[in-house]
C-alpha cells in the first residue's frame, strides 16, 4: 500500500513539474513576441469607428413620418371603443352640469384661459381691459368676503350681548341702532354700488355676448338685488320708512343673495375651476366614506 502511493506522488511531482515547464516557455515566447514588434507602427483605424464615415451630412439624415390617423376610432366595434363612448357620454353630460355649477359658457371659459399672443404681438384692447375687469372684481370679491365674516362676527357678538339683556325690543335685525351697525350697512352698500358699476362695465366691454354668456345673467341678478338691499338700507337709515317684520324680513332675504354672491369666484379663478373638474361623484362618495 506504500508503495502504491509512493507511486502516485511521484506522477503527481511530474506532472506539475510538466506543467511548470510549458509555462515558463509559454511566457517567453510571448514576451520576445512583443518585444520583436516595432512601436513605431500605427494602429489600422476599423471601419466601424472610421470618423469619416460617423460624419453624416443633413441631407443624408432621414426621419420618419408621424403617423396620421384619419379615423380616430380605428376599431369602432372592439369592447373598448364601446366602453369609451359610453365615458364621453357621461363626461359630456358632467361637463354640461359643471359648466353651469362654473356659471360660466365654453366661449367663455376658454376665453378666460392665459392668452398668448402669437409671434409675440400685444393682445387687443378689448380683451385687456375685460382682463383689467376680472382682477378688480375679484379684487371686490375678496374684500366683500372678508368685510362679511367682520360683520357676521361683530353682529353675533352685539346680538348675544342683547339677548343677555332681555332687552330686545330696541334691535330688530338691520334696524339697531348704534354706530356698529351704521358702518356694516354703509359697507355693504357700498359694495352693492361697486358691484353693479361692475356690472354695467362688463355690459358696455361685452356688448353682443349678453345673451350667449350665463353668468352675465347670473351677475345682473346679483347686481339688481344689490340695488334693491342698497334702497332698503338708504330708506331705513334715513328713517323714512318704520322698520317693521316684513321689511326687515325682506331685507334679510335679500342680505342673504350677498353670500351667493360669493360663487363668483369660480369665474374668475382658475385653480378651482380645474379642482370643479376633476371632482366627480365617485370621488366624492370614496373620499367621505
Amino acid at each position: 500500500m506504500d508503495g502504491f502511493l509512493e507511486i502516485i506522488d511521484e506522477f503527481h511531482q511530474q506532472q506539475l513539474a510538466l506543467a511548470e515547464e510549458q509555462h515558463a516557455a509559454l511566457r517567453q515566447a510571448v514576451l520576445s513576441h512583443l518585444e520583436g514588434e516595432s512601436l513605431d507602427a500605427k494602429p489600422v483605424a476599423s471601419p466601424v469607428h472610421d470618423p469619416a464615415r460617423l460624419q453624416l451630412s443633413a441631407t443624408q439624415l432621414t426621419s420618419q413620418p408621424a403617423l396620421q390617423i384619419d379615423d380616430p376610432d380605428p376599431c369602432p366595434c372592439s369592447p373598448v371603443a364601446s366602453r369609451g363612448v359610453h365615458h364621453g357620454c357621461v363626461r359630456s353630460r358632467a361637463s354640461i352640469l359643471r359648466g353651469w355649477l362654473s356659471l360660466s359658457s365654453k366661449a367663455e371659459s376658454e376665453k378666460m384661459l392665459p392668452q398668448v399672443a402669437p409671434s409675440g404681438k400685444s393682445l387687443d384692447p378689448m380683451a385687456r381691459r375685460l382682463r383689467c375687469l376680472d382682477r378688480a372684481a375679484a379684487i371686490l370679491l375678496f374684500l366683500n368676503g372678508v368685510c362679511m365674516m367682520v360683520e357676521l362676527e361683530l353682529e353675533g357678538r352685539a346680538a348675544a350681548e342683547t339677548l343677555s339683556n332681555s332687552d330686545t325690543s330696541h334691535c330688530v335685525f338691520l334696524a339697531c341702532p348704534g354706530e356698529l351697525h351704521s358702518l356694516g350697512r354703509l359697507i355693504a352698500g357700498m359694495f352693492d354700488l361697486l358691484f353693479f358699476l361692475e356690472l354695467l362695465a362688463r355690459l358696455a366691454l361685452e356688448k353682443g355676448k349678453v345673451y350667449m354668456v350665463p353668468a352675465i345673467w347670473f351677475d345682473a341678478i346679483l347686481a339688481i338685488a344689490g340695488m334693491v338691499h342698497l334702497v332698503f338700507l338708504v330708506v331705513i337709515e334715513f328713517g323714512e320708512v318704520t322698520a317693521g317684520a316684513p321689511i326687515m324680513y325682506t331685507v334679510v332675504v335679500v342680505r342673504a343673495l350677498r353670500a351667493i354672491r360669493l360663487l363668483r369666484v369660480l369665474r374668475f379663478c382658475r385653480g378651482l375651476r380645474m379642482f370643479l373638474s376633476a371632482c366627480s361623484l365617485t370621488v366624492l362618495g370614496m373620499s367621505l366614506s
